[in-house]
């Protein structure tokens, strides 16, 4: 049996980084939350998502480094060299645009996700702790969930744009 080549290794890391980020992403928001809401207190229901945040905080940032160091090597892989990416006629190409919003989303989903875990979550957690019927506590619980949806979809969109990489179609 042959081992497979260290290309085939990083495209599996890839893969695997990215249905965990994804999936995480997507359990939140499918499973977890609305179960919360319909079977535990407010006070458990805090308590729990700020554990279970914490641990897929971890995880999360875990993955979305991994994808860049893995996509990276895997660009280069792929002949995509250093000298590639800072020639304009390498972004006029189908598979140059395709990757650079690729690579735009993936920084919103890193920026969102920074304001999410670092911003929004933390003021949220605090104002609902200090006063859970405030606007301010209501809205920063409404901010929060909506940029961790957006995250959701920009994830899937991402997932879309690298099936077009991969399969070289365009649009």
């Amino acid at each position: 049996m042959q081992l497979p080549s260290f290309y085939a290794l990083t495209l599996w890391i890839h893969i695997l980084a990215a249905c965990l980020w994804v999936g995480g992403l997507w359990f939140f928001v499918l499973a977890l939350l609305p179960a919360l809401r319909r079977e535990v207190s407010i006070t458990e229901r805090m308590h729990l998502i700020k554990v279970v945040g914490h641990r897929f905080r971890v995880v999360g940032w875990i993955s979305l480094f991994t994808l860049l160091l893995s996509g990276s090597v895997i660009l280069w892989f792929r002949g995509i060299e250093w000298a590639h990416l800072f020639s304009s006629s390498f972004w006029h190409g189908t598979f140059g645009k395709v990757l650079a919003l690729k690579l735009f989303m993936y920084v919103l989903v890193v920026a969102f996700s920074g304001l999410h875990d670092f911003v929004l979550g933390p003021q949220a957690t605090t104002a609902l702790r200090s006063q859970p019927d405030s606007t301010n506590a209501q809205r920063l619980r409404r901010w929060t969930g909506l940029v961790g949806r957006a995250n959701g979809l920009l994830s899937l969109l991402i997932i879309f744009l690298a099936i077009m990489l991969v399969r070289g179609w365009s649009w």
